[in-house]
């Protein structure tokens, strides 16, 4: 799905349904080291992580602090970078995300890729703990 961003930009935006799943594993692994922070446990459902998404930077930081805060950009960033397949700025890579797409931006393009997850159904991640010993997660800790 091709967007429109502003100055004539554009993203091409992956369709949720196609990632393979080392493309998957990587939007994952970035979730759980978020939700492996301490201060996640509070929040225990989908609808707290999606009120703390929509606050304002400063709320958010006085909320999930200074770790949570970064692990919530690292989810985002690799969320664009997993699902931006082209855009107007060259080769799609942290990188240039971080060097040449202005943060307003990076914002939108985020927004845009929740559109497209929620629009088609997204991949449907289960994070919760498998108590099969042979399960690749582990539980959390406390």
């Amino acid at each position: 799905m091709k967007i429109t961003l502003p100055e004539d930009g554009w993203a091409l935006i992956r369709d949720p349904r196609t990632l393979t799943e080392r493309l998957s594993a990587r939007i994952e692994d970035a979730q759980f080291r978020l939700m492996d922070l301490p201060i996640m446990k509070e929040f225990t459902n989908a609808a707290d992580a999606e009120r703390i998404q929509s606050l304002p930077p400063g709320e958010q930081m006085r909320l999930i602090g200074p770790d949570g805060f970064q692990r919530m950009r690292e989810v985002k960033w690799t969320t664009i970078l997993v699902y931006v397949t082209e855009w107007s700025y060259g080769e799609v890579t942290e990188d240039v995300l971080m060097d040449e797409v202005p943060s307003y931006v990076v914002n939108l393009l985020s927004e845009e890729i929740g559109n497209v997850i929620k629009a088609t159904g997204g991949p449907n991640l289960d994070t919760s703990v498998n108590p099969d010993p042979a399960s690749p997660t582990r539980p959390s800790k406390g």
